[in-house]
């Protein structure tokens, strides 16, 4: 089998040779006949799509094709009573699953046509769409052994459809991918690759349109693909759904024909009726108080029934539950907790009524409405700004106090969660708090649409390629300079900088302050951000005025990034004699406070002047104690810096043998750090250190360092990179335009 045809010439030579296992860089040199692999190395990651596919070892290389993700079953539970379909299953199973029947009940082991691709459900609001999906996607799983990935698109929702870019990053951490990349294309191929050979079910709940669908797609045909649409869409087979059978229909509620066709026959409104049977036995009165009603101003796609039938299920609740369930058609987020509906209400609420009437959906311990209901709930609840605000400050509330958990330097003002806990709630309620932000941008207060996102940005920033994030901060950023809000502009540009620098992109990190002024502000994060970027970029003078202006401030983090800043410039310039002070002073400072990560980034560069004086001892010491203060809180771009720091104070301490285990643990790491450029180089760097202080070939790890290096737009990595390859011109050059110490 030819995989991947579209690579082609010496590109190809490189991957058929790393398809029959892993080869060292001398074997890869012969078989190119050049001295350039790193170079071939970056063309075929190129184009693969997939970079982390090609591994780099201490050696060589080696090809990684992703394995198969663990099992992950996102599918509703499911659903109960379901009744008639048959055929639509029929029609589902013959298109999904090879081999399948042409006819007959799901599971037959009759031959079929083997015809496969995705299916669209479609037909009008209430009539069974997600039902018939969820039911196919439960009887279908032993088709499918890896599982099945589930997302409501919200197409018809009152908020703007999720984004594909927003699904796929969703998809691939289910998937057990730590960071994902932010690029449109690259998370698709990322996502393409991943499932290349899983026998996987995607359920697309809810797509607006086939745009909103293609990107998702998962390309291969050993994965199913179910689409539920109010509209049939174009280049799609298509399943329209109509209004059960009558007999089908009455079965649905203990046999009353009057009942169901009072129903219309739609599978919604019959739900809704079955709720309000549970304690009324005299199913004739209900059947009166449907024909009293004439709620005919409540049509939807000329249907009454279903409108009617959710009218009388909500007179019948008592005035708590119809307020709540009024409520509840407010949260903008795809889900709440019983704590959010308790956040909402102002008072301790119980959804169990609203579950048990069926006005409300219930898996596990999270809580949602469909989204027809949702509009009717709108409909009928009075506009409560006072609920909706009391909502998005609970969210506030419980973001800050995860927030002093995971990175204390950002938010000290707030009572702190233990980490455990902070991870557990900021996993379940991330999409709930960008879309309430996203609400707030368009809605107001708009305020709340910058804090809520800034609670956040610690922990989702850090990632370096939250999508979600990356797009909530841009609404914010927008929202704040329609506002003419100087201080949250500001912010959401420190947000914003921080985001783009952690995954590598430097460029777009310095070009973000590039001409803008903020004298009116009083934000230590901004002179320390941008200050940052300038050092990173190479511009020492400019980052030696911003960390100044940082230490005008006087919280202890501000200090000790102040600090920091300056000590870093002294480490770069190769002034170690006045960079050692000042950076064990930052770190003192930072653990007084309990600043675990400015503490660990000053232990670890204060450990490189260490080194510089041959205090290897307490260097190594320092970088491990670095480590363990990264923990869980830090990213795993954080944790593969510092490796690569501590492989080069090993390799000057003479400690081969622990290097050479270091950075093979920090190659390791590449592949999850989501396109950070800048770490990439730092860590091909170390490798190639190592590598040459072996005797070994340590060009092509060089040579891949150079190349990240002058993408991620470093100076000084690029200078380290040319001494290794022994380009001591173009490093000194380097070193002279920037007034970095020729390291």
């Amino acid at each position: 089998m030819n995989a991947y045809p579209t690579v082609t010439g010496k590109s190809r030579l490189l991957l058929d040779a790393l398809l029959d296992g892993e080869k060292t860089t001398a074997e890869l040199a012969a078989l190119l006949d050049t001295r350039h692999v790193a170079t071939y190395v970056l063309r075929l990651r190129r184009a693969l799509g997939s970079p982390e596919l090609v591994q780099t070892t201490f050696t060589g290389y080696r090809l990684d094709l992703p394995p198969r993700p663990a099992p992950v079953f996102q599918l509703p539970a499911p659903v109960s009573g379901f009744v008639g379909r048959t055929r639509e299953l029929d029609r589902i199973t013959a298109t999904t699953v090879p081999d399948a029947p042409g006819s007959g009940a799901i599971g037959s082991d009759a031959p079929g046509s083997g015809a496969i691709g995705p299916v669209v459900i479609s037909g009008p609001p209430g009539i069974g769409k997600t039902a018939l999906a969820i039911t196919a996607g439960h009887a279908l799983a032993s088709h499918y052994p890896d599982g099945q990935l589930y997302v409501d698109l919200r197409g018809y929702a009152p908020e703007p459809p999720l984004a594909p870019s927003v699904v796929l990053s969703r998809f691939l951490r289910a998937l057990g991918v730590e960071q994902v990349p932010t690029d449109p294309e690259a998370l698709g191929r990322r996502f393409r690759a991943l499932v290349r050979d899983a026998r996987l079910l995607v359920v697309l709940d809810n797509a607006r349109s086939a745009d909103q669908v293609r990107p998702l797609l998962p390309g291969t045909p050993t994965c199913g693909v179910l689409i539920t649409s109010r509209s049939d869409l174009p280049s799609f087979p298509a399943i329209r759904l109509g209004t059960l059978h009558p007999d089908e229909a009455a079965s649905v509620v203990h046999g009353n024909a009057e009942l169901a066709e009072w129903c219309g026959y739609y599978p919604l409104a019959l739900r809704i009726a079955l709720g309000n049977l549970v304690d009324r036995p005299d199913v004739e009165s209900y059947v009166d108080e449907l024909r009293a009603d004439r709620l005919t101003a409540l049509s939807v796609d000329g249907d009454t029934e279903v409108r009617r039938t959710f009218h009388l299920s909500f007179a019948a609740l008592d005035p708590a539950d119809a307020e709540l369930f009024g409520l509840l058609g407010t949260v903008p987020g795809p889900d709440f907790s019983a704590a959010g509906a308790t956040a909402l209400a102002g008072t301790p609420v119980s959804l169990d009524r609203l579950v048990q009437a069926n006005l409300v959906q219930q898996t596990g311990d999270r809580f949602a409405l469909h989204d027809l209901l949702r509009e009717y709930a709108l409909e009928r609840a009075p506009h409560s700004p006072a609920a909706a605000h009391r909502l998005f400050q609970w969210y506030l509330d419980n973001a800050r106090s995860a927030s002093a958990a995971l990175f204390p330097e950002i938010t000290s003002d707030a009572v702190a969660l233990p980490v455990d806990a902070a991870l557990a709630w900021i996993t379940a309620e991330r999409s709930n708090v960008l879309a309430a932000a996203a609400h707030c941008a368009r809605n107001g207060p708009v305020a709340l649409s910058w804090q809520l996102v800034d609670a956040v940005g610690g922990f989702l920033g850090a990632q370096g390629n939250e999508v979600e994030y990356t797009q909530a901060v841009v609404t914010a950023l927008d929202a704040a300079r329609r506002a003419g809000d100087r201080p949250a502009e500001a912010a959401m540009l420190i947000r914003l900088a921080s985001a783009y620098r952690n995954r590598g992109d430097l460029r777009a990190a310095y070009e973000l302050f590039n001409g803008l002024s903020f004298p009116d502000v009083e934000n230590p994060w901004l002179p320390s951000v941008r200050g940052t970027v300038e050092l990173e970029c190479g511009d020492l003078t400019a980052a030696a005025a911003s960390f100044r202006e940082v230490l005008g401030y006087s919280t202890p983090s501000a200090q000790v990034s102040g600090l920091f800043g300056l000590g870093t410039i002294s480490v770069l310039t190769g002034d170690f004699a006045a960079a050692a002070p000042t950076l064990r002073s930052a770190a003192d400072l930072a653990a007084a406070h309990g600043l675990a990560n400015h503490e660990a980034a000053c232990r670890t560069f204060l450990a490189l002047c260490l080194a510089e004086s041959a205090e290897f001892d307490e260097a190594i010491s320092l970088l491990h104690n670095a480590l363990a203060l990264r923990g869980s809180r830090g990213a795993s771009h954080l944790h593969a810096s510092t490796l690569a720091h501590l492989t080069l104070v090993l390799c000057r301490a003479g400690r081969l043998a622990e290097a050479r285990t270091t950075v093979t643990s920090a190659l390791e790491m590449l592949t999850s750090l989501g396109g950070s450029t800048r770490i990439e180089a730092q860590v091909h760097h170390a490798h190639g250190t190592v590598l040459a202080a072996l005797g070994l070939d340590a060009t092509p790890a060089f040579s891949l360092s150079l190349e990240l290096s002058v993408a991620a737009a470093s100076p000084y990595d690029e200078m380290r990179a040319r001494l290794g390859l022994g380009d001591v011109a173009g490093a000194r050059a380097l070193a002279a335009r920037h007034g970095f110490h020729l390291a």
